[in-house]
């Protein structure tokens, strides 16, 4: 609205319209503070969301890393294990590789006595078989 064109010949209009237009410009300044003071808290807001999205975003990885290292150690105390259970049963091979090869040499060397044994026992055979066709020829 124009004060020069509308209500320049009425001063109680013209007054009319300047208070109506001081009353719109209040309200305009009120407004504009109450959006100010909107903005502001939204921004506090968001910079407080920001920060705690940091925080949690710092807590998150910090746990990611402790699971992660914790992940490692388990894995590496499970290599351990089974390295140290890789060298027992090596060892439980070699133990058992021994004693096989001591019973192997033990077995041959009964072999050994069996087949003297037979030999000697087929010769005392022989032998006492011969005398007894002997003895009982000469009788």
């Amino acid at each position: 609205m124009s004060a020069t064109k509308l209500n320049q010949d009425d001063p109680v209009k013209l007054r009319k319209d300047l208070e109506l237009l001081a009353e719109a410009q209040l309200n305009s300044e009120q407004t504009m503070r109450r959006q100010r003071d909107e903005l502001q808290r939204m921004k506090a807001a968001k910079a407080m969301i920001e920060r705690q999205y940091e925080e949690l975003a710092a807590k998150m990885e910090k746990e990611l890393t402790e699971l992660k290292s914790a992940s490692e150690q388990q894995i590496s105390d499970a290599m351990e294990r089974s390295l140290q259970a890789s060298a027992q049963l090596e060892e439980a091979e070699v133990s058992h590789r021994a004693r096989l090869n001591q019973i192997n040499s033990e077995l041959d060397r009964a072999r050994c006595v069996v087949a003297v044994l037979s030999v000697c026992s087929t010769v005392l055979n022989n032998r006492c078989g011969h005398n007894r066709t002997r003895r009982w020829s000469g009788n």
